[in-house]
């Protein structure tokens, strides 16, 4: 069909007595786009028939469409329904190119947006969704990009590393200074091999095979001492710390890389974003959010827009926007319980259960308290929220891989790799009584590990403030609580774990709670205050959030 062609113009169920061409169409249609009469466009593509729909949506003004989202929702919502009409009765599926319309979904979502703003356009991103179902797949790409790119933002903290005064340095300086080691000891190697008896190595005579079978006793220990020497300058442990430092330096490099490219691939799209004052943390975060939830509105067995995100590193900000877990201050949401969905059948298990619903209700907020009372701790209410919350995913996360270490640990050490095929049925008692061990000395086992990797990633986190050595004491009390709950509940059977989706989207009731100073009227989570726990897929206790 060309531009020539009649375009019949048809009511539900009798024919209209006027007919236009494809030309006089597209014009009518872009005239009332261009003046926002989208319901007169809509009566419009209802009435065009199948043939005329596939020609003319080709030729809409999807950009222009796309720029007045969400009011021209309901019109691109109608144009993709029909068309998904057509998708087994059409011969071809015209090409209608919805990149502009993705992204400005994505835009629109990924600023403060109320709950009706995406149940308004809801029906449309499923619709371009079945249309073109490889877009869920280029979004949950490009969504996994900008998490890798937030979580590598905040993978350029100071090292484990100090200087003569105990304080935590740069990698650079880090650098600098097993660099300098380096260079003092391979010219001290130098020395030695200059000063040897033995620097006529090089004498093919000295080095024959006879010769050296005629070597006497003397002879031998006296090489054995040179060489011994020389290796016990080379062979300093603290020289193996370069490589481990230069493999650092190499992953900040690719993490810049990732970041870089998510804020040209914003940049391409969005060019209303001011990149010389926004922080790119908040760019690209704003960008993932409205990733996800065009996904979870594009997946149909999804409703409640609930998509699951790995949780990254946990990074403070005062600005809250720029961190990897958003929070806003609520001094007084403190009040708020827990409740269980299921109930547990071992009664250790439920006070483990109870035990977590409580710290939240008297331990954390008594911590808090003594933070805000205190007036050494010059920190915003925000960040103090944040590094509570922080502190029980960081004890999860590293009692989870310091018990699956320990499995590993065991089993290498017996060797199982290689008897795996032989003795399956031994390794699996083996790996049963490893946990059960673990599981039985819960209240004794050294957490020390767990602990300091806590303390250290906050030190590394709010490494700016100077009160951050106080703040470390204050807390310890609070991260040694719940770094001793964390392990026990990780070592039961199955393991309990936590809900890592701290994606402010809409709230599902199957797994958050309100906090009772949030608003009753809004569905939208604006902050986390307290994740929800897991056993399995079950949800034994809800998330507190704030809407």
């Amino acid at each position: 069909m060309n531009s020539r062609e009649r375009i019949r113009i048809c009511s539900n169920k009798q024919e209209r007595g006027g007919s236009l061409n494809a030309h006089q169409v597209i014009r009518r249609l872009l005239v009332l786009c261009e003046g926002r009469q989208y319901v007169e466009a809509q009566h419009l593509i209802n009435r065009l028939s199948p043939s005329a729909l596939c020609l003319i949506a080709c030729e809409m003004p999807l950009d222009l469409l796309a720029e007045a989202l969400p009011y021209s929702s309901t019109l691109l919502e109608t144009l993709f329904g029909r068309l998904n009409t057509l998708i087994h009765s059409a011969n071809s599926k015209p090409n209608v190119n919805v990149d502009c319309i993705i992204w400005h979904l994505v835009k629109l979502f990924g600023s403060p947006c109320e709950y009706n703003l995406i149940r308004k356009c809801e029906k449309l991103a499923f619709s371009i969704g079945l249309w073109i179902p490889k877009v869920k797949c280029e979004l949950k790409e490009k969504e996994n990009l900008m998490e890798c790119a937030i979580q590598g933002l905040g993978n350029h903290g100071l090292t484990h590393e100090t200087d003569e005064n105990g304080n935590f340095i740069s990698l650079q300086s880090a650098i600098k200074s097993s660099l300098q080691l380096h260079i003092e000891t391979y010219r001290h190697a130098i020395t030695i091999i200059d000063e040897s008896d033995n620097n006529n190595h090089n004498d093919p005579a000295q080095s024959s095979h006879q010769r050296l079978l005629s070597l006497k006793y003397d002879d031998i220990q006296k090489r054995l001492i040179s060489n011994k020497t020389l290796l016990t300058k080379l062979e300093v442990p603290s020289l193996k710390q370069l490589s481990v430092l230069i493999e650092k330096l190499s992953e900040r490099v690719e993490n810049d890389k990732k970041a870089l490219i998510c804020l040209n691939l914003i940049k391409k799209f969005d060019r209303d974003v001011n990149f010389k004052e926004c922080s790119a943390a908040k760019i690209i975060m704003d960008m993932r959010k409205g990733l996800t939830t065009v996904q979870s509105l594009m997946n149909p067995q999804n409703q409640s827009h609930n998509i699951v995100v790995n949780n990254g590193n946990i990074n403070f900000n005062e600005d809250s926007s720029s961190s990897a877990v958003s929070f806003k201050s609520d001094s007084h949401s403190e009040s708020d319980g827990y409740h269980s969905d299921h109930s547990i059948e071992s009664d250790e298990q439920k006070l483990l259960i109870e035990e977590y619903s409580l710290i939240y209700k008297t331990m954390r907020l008594d911590t808090l308290k003594l933070l805000t009372k205190s007036n050494n701790f010059h920190i915003a209410e925000s960040v103090k929220l944040k590094i509570l919350f922080s502190i029980v995913v960081l004890a999860f996360r590293s009692c989870h891989n310091l018990r699956e270490r320990k499995l590993l640990e065991a089993k290498r050490v017996l060797c199982t790799q290689a008897n795996g095929e032989r003795h399956k049925e031994q390794i699996n008692a083996l790996e049963n009584s490893i946990k059960n061990y673990l599981l039985a000395t819960c209240d004794a086992f050294c957490l020390d590990e767990v602990e300091n990797s806590i303390a250290t990633q906050i030190y590394t986190s709010l490494h700016g403030y100077s009160c951050i050595n106080q703040l470390l004491d204050t807390l310890s009390k609070y991260i040694e609580k719940i770094a001793r709950l964390a392990w026990k509940l990780t070592n039961q059977t199955p393991p309990y774990f936590l809900d890592v989706d701290f994606t402010l989207s809409t709230i599902n009731q199957k797994k958050h709670v309100r906090t009772s100073k949030s608003n009753p009227n809004s569905a939208i989570i604006e902050q986390f205050l307290w994740p929800a726990l897991f056993q399995e897929n079950k949800c034994v206790a809800k998330a507190i959030v704030v809407t």
